[in-house]
């Protein structure tokens, strides 16, 4: 599976929540950890609260958890290869960088890597063309490929 933003929660929730269904993942600047996304001043809002579930109340941080990926690392069965930007906003690389590590602690599968200066949708041709050179290898790799020479 693939996806960015919420595509790329989408992503991890898919390999922690069914796990059956995917073999590998590639989650671009996506939230994996709803409760510390819910904190940041980008989510922090009476809709985020009424719709996805409230961080300042007890029944909504267990709501939070449980639809998180980053608290059912335990779940996770496929490779999965995490990227975000340094400047963004929506996604603060902190998120990613804290997801990226407890799955490395779990003994998980996980390419993580960051681009210095991108924000939460890549600008640069040469982020996107770095981007690439590593999918591309990954995918092979997980899924049983080959990679196109250059």
């Amino acid at each position: 599976m693939w996806g960015w933003s919420y595509g790329g929660y989408a992503t991890a929730a898919a390999l922690a929540f069914a796990p059956e269904l995917f073999k590998t993942g590639v989650a671009m600047y996506g939230p994996a950890d709803l409760d510390a996304f819910a904190r940041i001043p980008f989510t922090d809002s009476p809709l985020w609260r009424q719709r996805v579930g409230n961080p300042q109340t007890e029944e909504g941080t267990a709501l939070l958890k449980a639809q998180s990926p980053f608290h059912h690392l335990e779940r996770i069965g496929g490779p999965l290869l995490l990227t975000t930007g340094s400047l963004d906003e929506r996604v603060p690389q902190e998120q990613v960088d804290a997801f990226a590590d407890a799955l490395a602690a779990a003994e998980k599968e996980v390419v993580y890597f960051y681009y210095p200066n991108e924000v939460h949708d890549y600008r640069e041709d040469g982020s996107w063309i770095s981007f690439w050179a590593i999918a591309e290898p990954f995918l092979a790799k997980t899924l049983g490929g080959k990679v196109e020479p250059p």
